[in-house]
């Protein structure tokens, strides 16, 4: 649990996915003698083995796509590209990209983040 005397201010807002899926951004200003340290932010799929109820909400409501060559008639596409810019690139840690939005860590396969399975009609996407 939080102390809520480390924290200077908060924000946050609730938005709804396209399915329904509720979600929530967070803004903590953390006091800087405190000892919570935040974690740092990534956009990579959660490990099965350790949390198997996140790993089936996050596959089977959060991830994008398949889209692009796989799957050229995703709603997303236009123009023959993703209008939502996916899949970004395999980034180390996370940091501020050059146009002010972040580019948040997601390792590749090598470097130990996780891959998943999509199904599109009928047809296994890793």
């Amino acid at each position: 649990m939080v102390d809520l005397g480390s924290v200077d201010a908060w924000l946050y807002n609730i938005e709804f996915q396209k399915r329904g899926l509720p979600h929530a951004h967070f803004l903590l200003l953390i006091s800087r003698d405190s000892k919570i340290h935040p974690c740092m932010i990534s956009a990579e799929i959660p490990d099965r083995n350790q949390d198997p109820e996140l790993f089936t909400i996050v596959t089977s409501h959060i991830v994008h796509g398949p889209c692009g060559a796989l799957n050229p008639n995703a709603p997303c596409m236009k123009d023959g590209k993703c209008s939502k810019q996916l899949p970004k690139p395999f980034v180390k840690d996370t940091e501020m990209g050059t146009d002010s939005y972040p580019k948040y860590q997601r390792k590749d396969v090598q470097s130990g983040g996780k891959c998943t399975v999509i199904k599109l009609a009928g047809q296994n996407i890793p």
